[in-house]
């Protein structure tokens, strides 16, 4: 697997200034590098999981860098993602969405005070994660959503009796809003993470994407939860 020598050294000598560590990690496709700050917290038991914060839209490529998210003040990054025409019909055959358990990430929930979007360093929390992938496998754009976030994604996992249960209430896109489109071109991929249960429960996990007609789903992976949670989810109470 190839990659850019002289994008590593650029990104740890900017980690360096900013005492931010660099991870440089090995996925199935491409080599990642992840300017980030370990982990410290895990979703609540009775916290829903709908934040699905994108960290690249784009082209393949052999070394992609992940360190900061888009979001709300930053739009200068969407301009090449903004387009007018898309399609909105999803199928495992034109979108392919992975989970690598293999890395194990940061995700970092900003809160904003004050005017102009200053981040509060203070209130910010940094959640073990797991990347994701979604590549658009067929010849049309598809259209992903508003915001710098998957909103039309969530998670799901198999309870005892062997129920796929939502973790997470389902968001409705309204327009209006100002923000930004996420559109995705032929063969090219979004990275993205999601938050990560802990519990004494070790069960089978999975993203589904969906915007009318069926789900599409990403491939099943372990990982653990609190039982609470999934009873939660099965009364309704965090999205069914």
């Amino acid at each position: 697997m190839r990659f850019s020598p002289f994008l590593l050294i650029l990104l740890c000598c900017f980690a360096c200034k900013q005492h931010i560590p660099v991870k440089i990690m090995a996925s199935h496709a491409f080599v990642i590098v992840d300017t980030t700050i370990p982990a410290n917290a895990w979703l609540h038991f009775d916290e829903p999981n709908n934040n699905f914060p994108i960290h690249y839209l784009g082209p393949r490529a052999d070394t992609i860098a992940i360190g900061e998210q888009y979001w709300f003040g930053n739009k200068k990054k969407w301009d090449e993602a903004v387009i007018n025409a898309a399609s909105f019909r999803y199928a495992e055959e034109n979108l392919q969405i992975v989970v690598d358990t293999a890395i194990h990430s940061n995700l970092r929930t900003l809160y904003l005070s004050g005017t102009g979007y200053k981040i509060n360093e203070d209130s910010t929390i940094n959640y073990n994660a797991y990347i994701f992938s979604i590549r658009n496998t067929g010849d049309s754009t598809l259209f992903m959503g508003i915001s710098q976030s998957l909103l039309l994604m969530w998670l799901e996992a198999k309870n005892h009796q062997g129920q796929w249960l939502r973790l997470g209430k389902r968001i409705v896109l309204a327009c209006g809003t100002g923000l930004p489109a996420i559109n995705l071109r032929p063969d090219e991929i979004i990275l993205a993470k999601m938050c990560r249960y802990r519990g004494n429960m070790i069960t089978d996990f999975r993203l589904a994407f969906q915007r009318g007609g069926k789900a599409v789903y990403s491939n099943v992976f372990k990982d653990s939860i609190d039982e609470r949670t999934l009873a939660l989810a099965y009364q309704g109470e965090l999205g069914q």
